[in-house]
């Protein structure tokens, strides 16, 4: 009897060792992947300051009057400065007929300037719009989009209220690269990601780590060429500067 009581005390005592051993490695195992993500995301939470802070001058608010049978309706989202000279890049759906457009930079002194269309393309929701004045800090939108690939870090930014340090943020990855050929057979690159394009951020870039513009947002682009619910589509910025290009040039 005492012999069977001895056994049974050595193999409690074993299982307390184990277990402990198991609870304490468990832990340590824990403690060890919170720190890795703590460290991740500190890092990549850097990243996002850093493109903040290479993009947000050359982000502006977009305010479109648009005159319907009662009301004055006043249509809100987010432009990119695409030219030290007043060229600024946005979304043409929201602004189409237009009565009055105004341009607000989102600074402390709150700069408003009006704006005029100056060409847009209907099919890519693209418009292009002028304001007076010079020495605009321009975005860095890139045309050379050959690193552009399945898991690039990326971010969607906007400003469509135009307030000083409110931007809406989504950061994401590139989930696919689209090839499409539209009625002319022209070759237009569109780019997926798994954050939302909304009326906060449609109008404005979407940026690699280093504060490249690699698209630029379109609810309504994305409404007609997304694939599912959870991923975003957008038009990519070489693509885009085509167009722009092809607008400048039919207006001169």
């Amino acid at each position: 009897m005492l012999i069977v009581i001895l056994i049974n005390a050595i193999i409690s005592f074993f299982i307390l060792i184990t277990g402990s051993i198991f609870i304490y490695n468990t832990l340590l195992s824990k403690v060890h992947e919170d720190l890795r993500y703590n460290y991740s995301m500190s890092e990549y939470n850097y990243n996002i300051v850093s493109v903040i802070n290479k993009v947000n001058k050359s982000i502006v608010s977009v305010s479109a009057y648009v005159k319907n049978d009662k009301d004055l309706v006043q249509n809100n989202l987010t432009g990119v400065i695409y030219s030290e000279d007043g060229y600024i890049l946005t979304n043409f759906s929201a602004i189409k007929d237009a009565y009055k457009i105004y341009v607000k930079f989102p600074t402390a002194l709150g700069l408003i300037k009006e704006a005029k269309v100056v060409g847009y393309n209907a099919e890519y929701d693209i418009c292009l719009l002028k304001i007076n004045g010079n020495d605009y800090i321009k975005g860095n939108i890139k045309e050379d989009l050959s690193e552009v690939s399945y898991g690039l870090n990326v971010i969607s930014i906007g400003n469509s209220l135009g307030k000083v340090n409110s931007y809406s943020i989504y950061p994401g990855i590139v989930s696919g690269i689209n090839l499409y050929k539209d009625n002319s057979d022209k070759e237009v690159k569109f780019i997926k990601s798994n954050f939302h394009i909304n009326y906060l951020n449609t109008g404005g870039p979407i940026c690699n780590t280093n504060g490249e513009i690699i698209g630029i947002s379109s609810c309504l682009l994305n409404e007609k060429f997304k694939l599912s619910d959870y991923e975003s589509t957008y038009i990519s910025s070489g693509n885009v500067i085509e167009i722009i290009q092809d607008i400048i040039e039919g207006a001169t």
